[in-house]
């Protein structure tokens, strides 16, 4: 086999690699990359709190936010973004900026009501996977019709 086909070979399948982790990049997180292209809603907060219990000998935190939605008590996703992260400083930096009776935007996916930010990181992270995944197989591709065009000449 040429090496212009070994080259387009591993371009097109590295390439469909990276497609599958650019995929998960942008679906994985709290809240997910591609939350923000999600439908956005108005709702009441409800009740804010931090909870506490102990975890493999630890104590840990989190922070917890409850809406109003239609008539619905519900708990609000994607306050905190690192799974790591069980500080209680963390949890009432996540909950500051959340008021019993003060009306917020969320964003909604799956019926099911996220908190309206974004780390930023995270998603430039997905969008350079994304074209990378692509440029390879791209290249990858054009590799092979340069391969095949001059093989019929």
């Amino acid at each position: 086999m040429a090496p212009s086909r070994w080259c387009a070979a591993f371009l097109l399948g590295f390439g469909l690699v990276l497609a599958l982790f650019a995929f998960s990049s942008w679906t994985s997180g709290n809240p997910a990359p591609a939350t923000l292209f999600a439908s956005r809603e108005t709702v009441r907060v409800a009740a804010v709190e931090i909870l506490s219990g102990r975890t493999n000998g630890s104590i840990r935190y989190r922070p917890r936010v409850t809406v109003l939605r239609r008539g619905e008590v519900l708990e609000l996703a994607g306050l905190v973004g690192s799974f790591y992260d069980h500080r209680r400083a963390s949890a009432e930096a996540a909950i500051a900026g959340y008021a019993v009776g003060e009306a917020v935007t969320v964003r909604l996916v799956n019926a099911v009501p996220h908190a309206d930010r974004m780390d930023w990181f995270t998603m430039l992270g997905a969008v350079w996977m994304s074209l990378f995944a692509v440029a390879l197989m791209a290249t990858g591709g054009a590799l092979a019709f340069a391969g095949n065009a001059a093989r019929r000449s």
